[in-house]
């Protein structure tokens, strides 16, 4: 008999959807990056927001330091707009 395939287990994953002209993308991202792009989107500014996420990645400072170049230059390829709903 065939047996079913056994799924993977359940594991966070963060997701960020965009939307360029009529297509949508969707973006599997660090749960940093989307920490970043949720608390942008709440209102807070870029200095609050780093501020943050600086007091909440303590143990990992030089990661989030070396991060935050490339994210803004993913923010910027991928068109991604804060938009608070």
């Amino acid at each position: 008999a065939e047996q079913s395939p056994v799924p993977p287990p359940d594991r966070p994953t963060w997701l960020v959807v965009s939307r360029q002209d009529y297509t949508v993308q969707h973006h599997g991202v660090s749960e940093s990056l989307f920490e970043l792009l949720s608390e942008l989107q709440t209102g807070k500014s870029l200095a609050e927001v780093i501020a943050a996420l600086t007091e909440s990645h303590a143990n990992r400072l030089d990661e989030l330091f070396a991060n935050l170049h490339e994210w803004f230059h993913w923010i910027a390829a991928h068109r991604i707009a804060i938009i608070r709903a």
